[in-house]
Parts: C-alpha cells; structure tokens; sequence
C-alpha cells in the first residue's frame, strides 16, 4: 500500500521525544524536553493541523488517559498529571531518581506504570497519588540479552553532577570493587 505524508508539526527548540495519539484519535501529543526550561508537551488537532494547547515541562515522555481526560509527562525526576479541560497539573508524582522514559495508563486508567533509567518502575495507584516499586537494576541488563564482555559505560547524567551514576556491565557473577580517586 501507499504511504503518505500528512503533515509535519515543528518549532521545537529541543528534541521531539514523545508522540501519543488522543484516544479517539483527534488529538496529537508530542513532547521535547529543551534546555532553560523552554520544553513542554503539546496538544495538536489532527484535523486542522494547529496547536490547541501546552503544558510547560521538559518531556521525556507522554502518555494519555485511556478516556483522553489527562495526559502524564515523565520528565527528569518526576510525572505530572495535567487536566487536559483545564491545563493544570493534577498531581505530581515522585519516586524516580533518573529520567523517566517510559509512561503507560492502565485501560481501565486506574494505574499508571513509569520507567526510569535509575532501573525501577513504578505502578502508581491513580486514585491514592501513591506508587508501588518494583526495582528492575539486579536483571535489567540480563533481562534482553546476555553480557558477553565487562564494560564501563557512560556515566549519566554528566561528569559535573556530583549524584552521577556510572553504569557497569558484568560478563559473570563476581564481586566488584570501585575505587574513586581525586585528581
């Protein structure tokens, strides 16, 4: 079959991360999470091809309500839950201690499960504004694939936060030891 364009929705100043269609479809949600707090997630009718709406945060991530009344935004630390009728953050939820990059309502819209690169996800109870963890860092890597080789990896955020964390894989069970010097 043919594919073709319909249109293309820009004037992002950071990096479109984050797309998620209304549930019925008539609304786009995309979010980018640029520097000086310039970032935000925003409502696009599909239909007329204009913004209709913006919510002020620097996305990571989005995700809508299964009936379309909330849209969620993980961003650095943190989920908000933004009324879509009013534009007002709901709630803001924290457990995370890294990006999160992952948001999913359950159908029913009861939970919402988030990702984060700190390796834990949450459930959150909707109703309560409270989360359950379920810390994925001891499998996380072994869970895709298996380790072949011992690799340091980049340390994240970046080397001038004094809360970096500096990722390690392990080709086999074995006890490590990290020493940290000064310069």
């Amino acid at each position: 079959p043919d594919q073709a364009l319909i249109t293309t929705f820009g004037g992002y100043v950071g990096d479109a991360n984050a797309v998620a269609f209304s549930p019925d479809g008539q609304v786009l949600a995309t979010g980018d999470a640029a520097s000086w707090g310039l970032g935000g997630a925003r409502l696009w009718s599909v239909l007329k091809q204009v913004e209709i709406a913006r919510f002020p945060d620097d996305i990571v991530s989005l995700a809508y309500s299964p009936h379309g009344e909330f849209i969620a935004t993980g961003s650095w630390q943190s989920i908000k839950i933004w009324s879509i009728k009013d534009q007002q953050t709901v709630v803001d939820l924290r457990g995370h201690k890294l990006p999160v990059y992952s948001l999913v309502f359950s159908p029913d819209g009861q939970k919402l499960a988030s990702g984060s690169g700190d390796g834990t996800m949450i459930i959150w109870d909707m109703h309560l504004s409270r989360g359950t963890a379920i810390d994925l860092t001891r499998n996380v890597f072994t869970q895709w694939s298996k380790i072949k080789q011992n690799r340091l990896l980049p340390n994240y955020p970046n080397p001038f936060n004094p809360e970096t964390w500096i990722p390690f894989e392990i080709a086999r069970d074995t006890n490590v030891t990290i020493q940290i010097f000064s310069q």
